[in-house]
């Protein structure tokens, strides 16, 4: 969809690779690792897309991943017994970090839903329905919290087709311009400054 979506508007693109970071570190996607390990992989992932964000000269992109996917499978990775004081100072850290990220970097999140057949791939985590309804129940939630400043929306479970979603998100982009426009000129209408982040 992102690739679709960057074609038709002439964004750039930005394709991050989470399992390519496992990769580089002598590890599968499909495994589960100790807390601890875990907290350093997904720090990884986090810097790998940050560079990747950064590197857009212009600033406007459209991706495939979004810091708060990466926080939506940390949070997943947590349990009652496996969450000791450092490490719970790590996570702390890292969830702030993915949260400054996701608002520096995105002015609009677009929640793509489980819909569409999940298909087992070699290098990627396990095609697990139930982990992707976890991870989607996560990041919907994730993506209201009030720390997450985006516009953000979601693709109903039955808009499947391509041509329908790449529409769903040229239309929050454009209800995000225009929410934008009547913002600025409310504001600057009673003589308040524009503040952009």
């Amino acid at each position: 969809m992102a690739r679709e979506f960057s074609g038709k508007s002439g964004l750039p693109l930005v394709q991050t690779s989470a399992s390519e970071v496992f990769k580089q570190l002598g590890l599968s996607p499909k495994l589960d690792y100790p807390l601890s390990q875990r907290i350093d992989v997904q720090r990884r992932i986090l810097d790998a897309c940050e560079k990747q964000y950064r590197s857009v000269d212009t600033g406007v992109f459209v991706t495939d991943r979004t810091p708060v996917d990466m926080m939506a499978y940390m949070l997943a990775d947590i349990q009652r017994q496996n969450v000791d004081a450092s490490t719970e100072k790590a996570l702390d850290q890292y969830f702030k970090d993915c949260i400054a990220v996701s608002n520096y970097h995105f002015a609009i999140l677009m929640v793509v839903q489980p819909g569409i057949p999940i298909v087992e791939e070699a290098d990627k985590a396990p095609a697990n329905p139930s982990y992707v309804e976890h991870i989607n129940t996560l990041i919907l939630g994730l993506t209201v919290s009030e720390a997450i400043e985006s516009a953000h929306y979601y693709i109903p479970r039955y808009m499947t087709s391509l041509e329908s979603r790449v529409e769903a998100l040229d239309f929050a982009i454009r209800k995000t311009n225009e929410r934008f426009k009547q913002h600025k000129e409310a504001l600057e209408s009673v003589g308040r400054p524009i503040v952009l982040h």
